[in-house]
């Protein structure tokens, strides 16, 4: 998970918010739906994700695998977790492993990239027991296509040998949401070459054309490869640090029939890519499961359909929680009614927190469910969705989070996509902001974006770059979140944050709420005197 600040403790006292209301059916045996309201208004699921699958995954066999230093040949064990002498190459190598074993094992994966068929060997091995997928001590990526590729001048156009694609984005260039823009397929090679922000695929020839020379990391050709496919695999399935690009049934497709539990943590799912444009499936899609499908901190975009997509079909009993996810930019091609979030049958679902937005193509909305329907626009505080459930839930977490004023005391920073959901529903409820603390650190900072927001001439605000809890990001993961943080702060501390603010990592640019007056923030009224 990426955090903003080496201090990533929450200071903020919880307190019991909401049970599951009657009429909506949710099974507590299942997971208790125990929601959490912080004092500042945040919302977040009271569970430990770890416990809701099968214990004895974290009981059992270890396996290593190593992108760069791995060797398929190797046993996949270490002396402990966290040994990656004898580490795998492969995920899929560490998967025939682990079901060599005859138990529930873990999937333990050193912090990196993967690309091409490194994750199920494009479908043809999957987990055969239960397991966890985890990234070590940092985020792992996979994608369908290359990271990086060699690009030659065609007059007009570059070139790459890249074969077997049916979407292309810049990876420089990113949308209000952080996501890849995606470049325009060009109905030829001339039509190419005139217009900027498309591509071509002439045989096993891929050109783009983006107004110069693609740097070798700014384009992602999601190949026609399967991302984190899962057709025969039914016990438990634990996901965390994991982030995949690419799919042709989706960047996580789980379809088995089965009596299981299915978590995420930390992960995101995006820019699904189907093999036939005709049939555009969704960023996620799980499917005939009784049990648990549960997802924390996770993001489901740029689905070739919808982003979370849910069907029971012939399964019982699916329960589906969401919390503090997102959504955003799903559909392309052919593809009509593109939801950030879609349960169908009876799913029983509860969004708790998160961030979820339109669709690009075709009719859209944010949130559906069987036939009705429950717009959630910038912040979705709590949508509880079940076949007799009328959604008045969703009502009261709203009412009740309505303050005119919310008052922040010394906040010294916390994760950022928390921050993040915590500034959507203030900015949803038009709330204003007094920041009189004595400081004001890290992702306490972003409050300064919004529209009503005063400082204290005395208040201390430090600043710095983004990092994975003090440890520096890879150069285009620090880009993408240091203007991410940039984006919620107003000019020119905007401008100052990106040139100077975000060089520093696990120290603070520290500048006062009188500076930031006479860059025009608003300045609060005097707190009152106690009589």
């Amino acid at each position: 998970m990426i955090g903003l600040g080496f201090d990533c403790t929450s200071r903020a006292r919880q307190q019991s918010f909401f049970g599951p209301p009657d009429g909506l059916g949710w099974d507590g045996s299942v997971l208790a739906l125990d929601v959490r309201m912080s004092a500042g208004g945040a919302f977040r699921l009271n569970t430990d994700p770890r416990q809701l699958v099968d214990p004895l995954i974290w009981d059992g066999a270890a396996l290593h695998v190593d992108g760069v230093d791995g060797d398929d040949g190797n046993s996949g064990f270490g002396s402990m977790d966290g040994d990656f002498t004898n580490a795998k190459r492969s995920i899929h190598a560490a998967f025939s492993a682990g079901n060599a074993t005859g138990a529930a094992y873990r999937i333990l994966i050193k912090s990196g990239e993967f690309e091409g068929s490194a994750f199920t060997k494009n479908g043809q091995i999957e987990p055969a027991y239960p397991v966890a997928v985890i990234g070590w001590n940092g985020p792992v990526w996979y994608r369908t296509g290359p990271f990086e590729a060699e690009w030659s001048d065609a007059g007009g156009t570059y070139s790459a040998g890249i074969t077997s694609l049916n979407r292309v984005f810049r990876t420089d260039v990113r949308t209000e949401n952080g996501l890849y823009s995606e470049l325009v397929q060009a109905n030829d090679l001339v039509a190419c070459q005139a217009t900027v922000n498309t591509w071509f695929k002439d045989g096993s020839v891929l050109h783009v054309n983006i107004g110069r020379a693609p740097g070798p990391r700014d384009i992602a050709a999601i190949r026609n490869f399967n991302g984190a496919r899962f057709l025969d695999h039914s016990d438990d399935l634990y996901l965390e640090n994991i982030h995949i690009e690419g799919g042709i049934t989706g960047a996580l497709h789980c379809d088995a029939a089965a009596d299981r539990n299915v978590v995420g943590v930390s992960c995101s799912f995006r820019y699904s890519s189907p093999s036939n444009t005709a049939s555009p499936l969704d960023a996620v899609r799980i499917r005939r499961t009784n049990g648990l499908i549960a997802f924390f901190d996770c993001d489901a975009s740029c689905g070739a359909k919808d982003g979370w997509s849910f069907h029971q079909d012939d399964a019982n009993a699916m329960q589906v929680v969401l919390s503090n996810c997102t959504s955003f930019e799903n559909g392309a091609f052919s593809a009509t009614s593109c939801n950030a979030v879609t349960a169908h049958d009876s799913v029983i679902a509860a969004i708790v927190g998160g961030r979820f937005g339109y669709g690009c193509a075709g009719t859209t909305r944010c949130v559906r469910k069987f036939g009705q329907w429950m717009r959630c626009f910038a912040a979705c505080l709590l949508c509880l969705v079940g076949p007799s459930f009328t959604g008045s839930g969703l009502i009261r977490a709203q009412e009740i989070s309505a303050r005119e004023t919310v008052v922040i005391g010394n906040d010294r920073g916390g994760k950022i996509r928390t921050k993040l959901a915590k500034l959507a529903v203030i900015r949803a409820n038009g709330q204003k902001i007094e920041l009189r603390g004595r400081v004001c650190y890290s992702t306490c900072t972003l409050y300064l974006g919004l529209p009503q927001t005063c400082v204290l001439p005395d208040t201390s605000f430090g600043f710095h770059g983004p990092s994975n809890y003090g440890v520096r990001l890879r150069p285009e993961a620090f880009e993408y979140w240091s203007h991410l943080i940039a984006a919620h702060y107003p000019e020119p501390l905007r401008g100052w944050y990106l040139k100077t603010g975000r060089a520093r990592i696990n120290t603070y640019y520290r500048i006062s709420g009188t500076e930031l007056i006479r860059m025009g923030l608003a300045q609060c009224a005097p707190t009152p005197k106690q009589s």
